[in-house]
């Protein structure tokens, strides 16, 4: 249903996963799913899953361009020598 190269979950994936593979699903609810909030309407539970595993890998992202940027104008620059912060 999606690129075989794709980080994220799609909710019609999920629905999917939910309809042809409850194993699966079950696990990526344990993992991904909202732990504070009970959702009762199965698309608004695939939307939280997709939206956590979507944020799972930007949030660190966003948050180091948010510091670099932060640095630019101090008087101590962010140095970017690390490979994996050449190219933000």
């Amino acid at each position: 249903m999606q690129k075989e190269v794709s980080l994220y979950l799609r909710e019609s994936t999920l629905k999917w996963i939910y309809e042809n593979g409850q194993k699966l699903y079950h696990e990526l609810k344990r993992k991904f799913s909202s732990k504070r909030k009970m959702i009762q309407c199965i698309e608004d539970k695939f939307e939280a899953i997709a939206k956590n595993i979507r944020n799972l890998y930007s949030n660190p992202r966003k948050a180091i361009r948010m510091r670099i940027d932060k640095y630019k104008i101090s008087l101590f620059p962010f140095i970017t020598d690390l490979p994996f912060l050449q190219d933000l």
